[in-house]
């Protein structure tokens, strides 16, 4: 109980002004999409990221990366004529 409304509280906290180290990653996430609602947390996401795979060139060992490759994967192949 404690434990789950300290993670409630976290999750609705405002996310403070974005930093040059979450511009980054955010850039480096979504591209020059737009991350709405982000939150402390997904700011805090972000500065992990950065500071774990971002900042000393990890993309390969990225979990992001992982998923956009995959998406990749899954997308070969589609659309051509069989």
């Amino acid at each position: 109980p404690l434990l789950d409304a300290a993670a409630r509280a976290w999750e609705r906290l405002p996310a403070a002004e974005a930093n040059a180290t979450i511009r980054r990653a955010a850039a480096q996430v979504a591209g020059e999409t737009p991350l709405r609602r982000l939150g402390t947390r997904g700011q805090q996401g972000l500065i992990h990221l950065d500071h774990a795979y971002c900042a000393p060139r990890r993309c390969y060992e990225c979990p992001v990366a992982h998923l956009v490759l995959a998406a990749g994967a899954g997308d070969a192949g589609m659309g051509e004529a069989t």
